[in-house]
């Protein structure tokens, strides 16, 4: 049996982080988190900010953290980002951007698992709750009263969550391991194309196995006899992205979106769990030039200069 309810029905405390800004202290230890910092299943706390204990102890009497606890990215393209927070030694030196917004469940009416998947599958509904177009917000007072159905019994909460929970621990460890493959095949390209140790026709390493080396004007180095420079407009197309202004952020459909650099991941993976969607009028006009798609080769050309990632199956999208 279902029933609906507030989300402040069902939950000890909803708050966001922090209205202003903390000095950084790195080493320090106590983290100062925002959106870019959550991943699908943890707190990503490698490029996170450290900031000093005053300013920590300052911030933790707001968004003091617990197990349990479920974060929600709640301004801007990322709104409807959540994260449930697992045990890590680090939740209790981590504190939090006014970006995100902290929920602790109630545990007495409902699942913390079970309220975390509830609201995954709501995203598109927290994402029309928020005010605002340019730079869209969802703010406390609409979350606290955002209508949830939940099954009433916390019994059939556990069942439901712990189903979709190993799902989701199954997918966690497919993807550590391609994260060891993407490893292993960086290793593999500076092995053969950087330091030029590829098989030889013997299949022993070329360039420590003696294979001749010619010096390349262009490149100001060595290269394997043989080896060329080109362009890369030789071998593929290069297309920009419109030069307009930044169009307003719109959810119209799911199909409409435009990849912006955050997309592009610092291992090189693309990344479309955060969308920056627009109307489909600004969605057809953005792609005037190009509409990426599988096997698109995608590269930052301002700020982070030099990101590359690789368009997957089923994704098509305009490139802002």
């Amino acid at each position: 049996m279902t029933k609906y309810y507030y989300l402040d029905e069902l939950t000890s405390n909803i708050t966001d982080g922090k209205h202003g800004d903390c000095k950084n202290e790195v080493g320090s230890g106590y983290y100062f988190i925002s959106v870019k910092d959550l991943e699908p299943y943890k707190i990503d706390y490698q490029n996170a900010r450290e900031i000093t204990k005053a300013d920590f102890i300052d911030t933790h009497k707001r968004t003091k953290l617990d197990v349990g606890d479920i974060l929600l990215a709640n301004s801007g393209h990322t709104i409807g980002k959540i994260l449930y927070v697992k045990q890590n030694p680090k939740v209790a030196r981590t504190t939090f951007q006014k970006s995100v917004a902290i929920i602790k469940p109630d545990n007495e009416l409902v699942i913390g698992r079970y309220l975390y998947y509830n609201l995954l599958a709501n995203v598109q509904g927290l994402k029309r709750a928020a005010v605002g177009s340019a730079q869209p917000n969802l703010l406390l007072r609409d979350l606290r009263r955002f209508k949830v159905e939940v099954e009433i019994e916390l019994e059939t909460q556990k069942q439901i969550a712990k189903v979709l929970s190993d799902l989701d621990a199954k997918i966690e460890v497919n993807n550590k391991i391609n994260q060891e493959l993407e490893a292993m095949a960086k290793t593999l390209y500076d092995y053969w194309f950087v330091q030029f140790d590829f098989p030889d026709a013997n299949g022993k390493p070329y360039k420590s196995s003696g294979g001749k080396m010619v010096f390349n004007e262009a490149l100001k180095r060595e290269i394997p006899e043989g080896w060329e420079v080109d362009k890369v407009s030789s071998c593929c197309q290069i297309i920009d992205c419109l030069h307009s202004k930044k169009s307003d952020y719109i959810y119209e459909h799911e199909d409409y979106y435009l990849l912006q650099l955050e997309n592009i991941k610092q291992d090189n993976q693309l990344d479309v769990s955060k969308k920056y969607y627009v109307s489909k009028a600004e969605y057809e006009r953005w792609t005037t030039r190009i509409e990426v798609e599988d096997g698109d080769l995608v590269i930052t050309n301002a700020g982070r200069v030099a990101g590359l990632a690789q368009i997957p199956k089923n994704v098509k999208a305009g490139i802002g």
